[in-house]
């Protein structure tokens, strides 16, 4: 990747235990229920998760408009459940860079039930930043509130 790379940190807390956080983070039959971008759905058969260091995760949102597609893969790194969960985000390269960047997912038990300390490393640049910021902020940390409220 060309030029810096940029860190974000959100802070989320959830009415769960942290066991059922990390499950929703890696069961595929949960995650597909709260992985969500708006007008796009995230089909069971589009994601998988092999559980394990060194496993393979990917997720394919589909459009609900048109059919086409928004992938997200990566590697495992760490999977030490029920309190981290580290996760490499390879997107497909473009023209301008190579993109490779991790997720790292912390679950610490708190009265209210699960503070999640959500960090993503080395991402392309500040507009990524404040584009990635408003998705997990907007969308992405309370459709999984939401999800772990129903469940």
């Amino acid at each position: 990747m060309s030029g810096p790379a940029y860190d974000l940190e959100i802070i989320e807390t959830f009415r769960a235990a942290p066991a059922t956080v990390f499950a929703a983070w890696t069961d595929t039959d949960r995650l597909v229920q709260w992985w969500r971008i708006p007008g796009y759905t995230t089909p069971r058969d589009r994601a998988a998760i092999e559980l394990r260091e060194g496993g393979v995760w990917s997720v394919t949102t589909v459009s609900d408009a048109d059919g086409s597609s928004i992938p997200f893969r990566g590697t495992i790194r760490v999977a030490d459940s029920p309190s981290r969960l580290v996760l490499s985000l390879d997107n497909e390269p473009s023209a301008e860079a190579e993109q490779h960047s991790e997720m790292v997912i912390d679950l610490v038990a708190v009265a209210e039930g699960t503070r999640m300390e959500f960090h993503h490393h080395g991402f392309g640049g500040a507009d990524d930043k404040a584009e990635l910021q408003g998705g997990y902020s907007s969308v992405f940390f309370p459709s999984l509130a939401a999800y772990l409220a129903s469940a």
